[in-house]
């Protein structure tokens, strides 16, 4: 290209039953289960997956950093998914709670984007399978959803 860009073709390959699908730019406001804005676009894409096969049958699995109970927003009676607002609930939960709502908040909004509420299930893993450590650098990336795509085609 005009400023020495290089193209890569890549293959992509859909995905299947047992496969989990991981999020690359989705990320929660800190001890919440609400979305960070930039979130919208890969969750956006995942709507479209939804759509584009309809036999697709998933598991959102949640997660959090650390096992500790903690003071934490959810959405409350909000539906505003990307930021805080007066609707939001505060409260104090367990680590394996707040994983549950980040995944609750992802189906629920899987539902506003057209999604069968029937096609989507929800597990709180807690802080039991984080990457990184606890107190790491990277530790906050220990907050996340991942998709494990039950049926397929």
């Amino acid at each position: 290209g005009e400023q020495q860009e290089a193209i890569l073709t890549l293959p992509l390959v859909r995905s299947r039953k047992g496969d989990y699908i991981e999020f690359n730019n989705v990320f929660f406001l800190r001890n919440s289960a609400i979305f960070q804005p930039q979130s919208q676009d890969e969750l956006d894409g995942l709507a479209q997956l939804m759509k584009e096969e309809p036999k697709y049958k998933i598991k959102i699995h949640g997660h959090t950093n650390g096992t500790n109970e903690r003071d934490i927003v959810s959405m409350g009676t909000s539906t505003n998914y990307f930021a805080t607002d007066v609707g939001n609930k505060k409260e104090k939960a367990t680590a394996k709670r707040l994983s549950e709502l980040r995944g609750e908040t992802l189906k629920n909004y899987l539902v506003t984007q057209g999604i069968d509420a029937d096609r989507i299930s929800v597990k709180g893993e807690g802080g039991t399978m984080m990457i990184y450590g606890q107190n790491s650098t990277f530790s906050n990336y220990n907050d996340r959803v991942e998709i494990e795509v039950l049926k397929g085609k």
